[in-house]
């Protein structure tokens, strides 16, 4: 899953707004008349903010290691070997 999040899914979204002019054959140049361009950009947009906010509210926090205490400790063991 990690894959498809950070690279494939990004990855799709930017060629899917590079071919964005290109396949709006729109004769039209003014925004008003491109609906099919507006509606498909601002979905994108709508969906980068809503997952960056997403991955922003659910980091979890930094949490500092637990010391741990001397009797926690394993005991060194011992080869076996004499000197």
């Amino acid at each position: 899953m990690g894959v498809v999040a950070t690279l494939i899914a990004p990855g799709l979204v930017t060629i899917g707004m590079l071919l964005l002019p290109w396949l709006d054959r729109s004769p039209h140049r003014h925004p008003a008349r491109r609906q099919w361009a507006i509606v498909t950009a601002t979905f994108i947009i709508l969906f980068i903010g809503i997952f960056t906010l997403k991955g922003i509210i659910e980091t979890p926090k930094h949490h500092a290691p637990t010391p741990v205490a001397a009797h926690e400790v394993p005991a060194e063991t011992s080869t076996g070997a004499t000197d």
